[in-house]
């Protein structure tokens, strides 16, 4: 999936390769690495809109989730809910 900003040329990769600093720095990641690597968690296939796609990501972000543990959480929320039927 290509998103609108992202580099789609030869040229523009080459720019964005050319303003990337690379140091031994270590830096603080905003969200936690292995947050989805629960042994009881099978990844699963959803599929979606590349328009959603990018708001499910952006909301996530957001939320300081993946977009896994975002959409887990919703499916949660409404199994979790009492049911008419």
């Amino acid at each position: 999936m290509t998103y609108p900003l992202d580099p789609t040329t030869p040229n523009e990769v080459n720019d964005l390769l050319g303003r990337l600093n690379f140091t031994d720095l270590e830096v603080e990641l905003s969200v936690e690495l292995g947050q989805d690597a629960d042994p009881a968690l099978e990844p699963r296939t959803v599929q979606m809109s590349d328009d959603m796609d990018r708001r499910v990501a952006a909301r996530a972000v957001r939320l300081g989730l993946s977009k896994s543990a975002y959409i887990r959480s919703l499916i949660e929320r409404d199994l979790a809910r009492p049911r008419d039927a």
